[in-house]
C-alpha cells in the first residue's frame, strides 16, 4: 500500500520537504460530474499540450467560478506555457505549474468547496493548495479517488480526453525521496514541460 502524504504547494525548498497522501486505486469507478451543465449550454474546456501528449479537460465554472476565471486568464496569457512538472505519483497524480510562489501574482484565492463534488475518481483536475487557500500557480490530475482531499483543494475540471498522456507522466522515472531528508518529493528524473494550454468553448 501506499504511503500517506498530504497534497500542497511545492517550492523549490517544500520539494525537500513537501509529503503527499497517496491511496486509492487506479481502477476506481468514473461517475459522471455531479453537476452536468444542461445539454444546449455551451461547455468550456482546456487543453494541454505536453511533451509526452495531449488531454483535455472540462471545466466547472458553476462549481468554481473564482477558479475557473482565474486559470483561463492565466492559460490565455502563456502564463503555464513551459511549465514542469513539479511531481508525478503512479495511480495517484502529477502535479504542474509555476514552481515559486513568490512570483505568482495570481495565488491567493479562497477554496472553491461545491456541495455534492469530491474526489471520487481518477482524472480530477483541481489547485494546489497553500495553507487555506488555492494557489492558481500550481494544478494537479487525480489517477485515483483521493476523499481526503475534498473540501481541501478546489477541483475545478475532469479529463474527457486523453488520460493516458496523464498515466504516462505519472508514470515518469522519479526520485521518490529526498537523499538528505528522506522526505517525500516525487520529483521527475527528466524535465517534462506543458507547452501549452488552450482554453476552448464547445
Amino acid at each position: 500500500m501506499n504511503a500517506v502524504r498530504g497534497l500542497t504547494l511545492v517550492s523549490v525548498a517544500a520539494l525537500a520537504l513537501a509529503s503527499l497522501a497517496c491511496a486509492g486505486t487506479a481502477g476506481a469507478k468514473k461517475d459522471a460530474p455531479a453537476t452536468e451543465p444542461s445539454a444546449l449550454e455551451s461547455k468550456l474546456f482546456a487543453v494541454f499540450e505536453t511533451d509526452k501528449g495531449r488531454f483535455e479537460a472540462r471545466l466547472f465554472p458553476k462549481e468554481a467560478p473564482k477558479t475557473v476565471a482565474r486559470f483561463k486568464e492565466s492559460a490565455e496569457s502563456g502564463r503555464y506555457d513551459g511549465a514542469a512538472f513539479l511531481r508525478v505519483i503512479p495511480d495517484f497524480l502529477i502535479q504542474a505549474g509555476v514552481l515559486e510562489a513568490s512570483t505568482d501574482s495570481a495565488s491567493g484565492l479562497p477554496i472553491e468547496v461545491s456541495a455534492g463534488t469530491g474526489f471520487d475518481r481518477p482524472g480530477l483536475l483541481a489547485m494546489a493548495a497553500a495553507g487555506a487557500q488555492a494557489h492558481s500557480g500550481q494544478f494537479f490530475v487525480t489517477l485515483a479517488a483521493a476523499p481526503w482531499l475534498s473540501g481541501k483543494n478546489t477541483l475545478f475540471g475532469e479529463v474527457v480526453a486523453g488520460i493516458e498522456s496523464v498515466r504516462a507522466i505519472a508514470s515518469l522515472p522519479r526520485l521518490e525521496r529526498d537523499p538528505a531528508t528522506g522526505a517525500f518529493i516525487d520529483k521527475p528524473l527528466d524535465a517534462v514541460a506543458i507547452r501549452s494550454v488552450r482554453i476552448e468553448t464547445r
